[in-house]
């Protein structure tokens, strides 16, 4: 597993327990993701997130999860 983290940019709800969740990568590039809410939730206070990154049958990357930065 890889971990990136990320300043956390804006957070705001958008319809049906929905969230988008806009970071700001360490090389200032924006990144904009749709999130639950109880990932939303866990990241209401925080500053930055830390993303959790796994590898699929493709080789491509997928997030599987998103979690306080500690």
């Amino acid at each position: 597993m890889l971990f990136r983290s990320a300043e956390i940019d804006t957070l705001k709800e958008v319809k049906d327990d929905r969230w988008q969740l806009s970071v700001k990568h360490s090389d200032g590039f924006y990144q904009r993701y749709q999130i639950s809410k109880p990932a939303a939730e866990a990241l209401m206070k925080q500053k930055s997130v830390r993303m959790e990154i796994s590898r699929g049958a493709l080789g491509f990357e997928l997030i599987t999860r998103f979690e306080p930065n500690p």
